[in-house]
């Protein structure tokens, strides 16, 4: 062996590369945590993609429920009724609506009223934010404190 100056042993080239056992612990605890971080953004962001989904399937009623008005309703949207399921409703009666109110996961909860008079309103509860998605035969489409109450047929509750 040879001896250095000071009166070590230098130590062979092959030992000192590498990382310690502390550091890579470090780094997968680093790399952990911004895991939890992403996973936590993306299920916030899948509520709200399912969220604009609900939205969108709405205005595909209120778009189905004027071409049976214009065409099968003969002038009105069916019979009154105070849930989705109520016969002779257009939510029942039209195979247009009632696809787009079984495209919903079982997240979400459906409200539908519909009237003898003209008129309908649809509400929705969205799952990324505290309240409800609502429209109705007047064309409106908007965010809603709760659920359309019944025999009310439009989205001014």
């Amino acid at each position: 062996m040879i001896k250095n100056n000071k009166g070590f042993t230098p130590t062979p080239k092959s030992l000192v590369s590498g990382f310690t056992l502390i550091e890579l612990l470090v780094v997968i605890a680093i790399i952990g945590v911004l895991s939890s971080i992403v996973l936590a953004s993306l299920n916030t962001s899948r509520k709200r993609a399912n969220d604009a989904k609900a939205k969108t399937q709405l205005s595909h009623i209120r778009t189905a429920a004027e071409l049976y008005y214009a065409n099968a309703g003969n002038g009105t949207y069916g019979g009154s009724g105070n849930t989705c399921a109520t016969a002779g409703t257009m939510f029942v009666a039209d195979a247009g609506v009632a696809a787009q109110l079984t495209g919903l996961t079982s997240d979400y909860t459906i409200k539908c009223v519909a009237t003898n008079l003209p008129g309908y309103a649809v509400s929705v509860n969205l799952v990324s934010v505290t309240g409800y998605w609502c429209v109705d035969y007047k064309g409106s489409s908007k965010p809603k404190a709760g659920a359309v109450p019944d025999n009310t047929p439009n989205c001014d509750y």
